[in-house]
């Protein structure tokens, strides 16, 4: 896109005095909010903000170089708490119960002009034990997309009382 004054336009919008105007911005296909004012070094913009993808607002930093290469990395983290997956015998919500502490990384790159997300996180499965009490089991999940419905399936492998695939819906 081209700039009308090149002194002060960027692909974040017009910049006078330190100030971005105006603060909302696209930023590799998503919109992207900024409040504080642009730092200029070595021939680069640097915005911090939030780009707003689907139900996520990744905070992190954006860089505009001289080239008009643009660039974004960011995340955000949250917590689902637990939930029932399984039922009791009386079709009641019951074990096991699982919750996934998340966090949510999305980057722009001069190759990868389309922004691009993924999740990753501790998946946590509490399950009763034979015989009475609970116990609970953590898996390390790895790096997986996520799209702009906040949709992700963890299987971690074996099944835990019956329930192999915990599907959750971030945030």
């Amino acid at each position: 896109m081209p700039c009308a004054n090149p002194t002060t336009d960027t692909a974040f919008g017009h910049l006078r005095d330190g100030n971005a105007l105006p603060n909302v911005a696209t930023l590799g296909g998503q919109p992207f909010s900024f409040n504080t004012p642009a730092s200029f070094n070595s021939g680069a913009v640097t915005i911090s903000g939030d780009v707003s993808y689907g139900p996520f607002n990744v905070g992190g930093t954006a860089k505009l170089e001289t080239a008009g290469k643009v660039s974004f990395t960011g995340s955000t983290t949250g917590n689902t708490g637990m939930r029932p997956f399984g039922k009791q015998l009386n079709g009641q919500p019951g074990h096991p119960y699982a919750g996934f502490s998340w966090n949510v990384s999305g980057t722009v790159s001069p190759t990868t002009p389309t922004f691009a997300a993924s999740t990753s996180g501790t998946l946590s499965i509490e399950v009763e034990k034979v015989g009475g009490g609970f116990e609970t089991k953590s898996f390390s999940m790895s790096s997986r997309s996520i799209g702009t419905d906040g949709k992700v399936s963890l299987v971690p492998g074996g099944a835990f009382q019956g329930v192999s695939t915990f599907n959750f819906t971030l945030p």
